[in-house]
């Protein structure tokens, strides 16, 4: 079956744009484990100019509007990109210094080239605000916390 017809045959899956709201339950979401002496950062929100500003009020304003984020209060950047449109992203290493990281081995690049010998087809796939296309568990919400000039979220 040729890729075109089966991207129009599941246009279900592979919407142009996300739809308003959370993504659905699973029986697995999203969770962000910590280190038992984790501590909250309180570094404030970086200094932006007046384009910048405007242009995330504006991205705050639409994921408020779709459900995507909430006003939030818990205690717990755009990336360097210039070109228009800013791609809006939010600095986690503090978070992730105060996780625990799951111990799983990835698999060597010499093994993933031999299964992949002889394979004629491959592909690659990126979600579109992959980001937003997965359940954050609600005990891990605070930890997902960013501040702008006005508020929380």
């Amino acid at each position: 079956m040729p890729i075109t017809k089966l991207l129009e045959e599941f246009t279900d899956v592979f919407p142009e744009t996300l739809p308003d709201g959370l993504p659905p339950s699973r029986p697995v979401d999203f969770e962000l484990k910590m280190k038992p002496d984790a501590v909250p950062s309180n570094r404030g929100p970086f200094r932006l100019s007046k384009v910048e500003q405007d242009a995330l009020d504006l991205f705050v304003a639409e994921k408020l509007k779709k459900g995507w984020i909430e006003v939030s209060d818990p205690p717990w950047v755009r990336s360097g990109n210039t070109t228009l449109p800013i791609r809006w992203v939010i600095d986690y290493r503090y978070v992730n210094s105060q996780s625990i990281v799951p111990n799983i081995p990835l698999p060597r690049i010499e093994e993933i080239s031999n299964r992949m010998s002889g394979c004629v087809i491959f592909s690659v796939l990126d979600l579109a605000q992959g980001y937003h296309q997965m359940r954050i568990a609600f005990q891990s919400r605070k930890y997902t916390a960013f501040r702008t000039h006005s508020e929380t979220y």
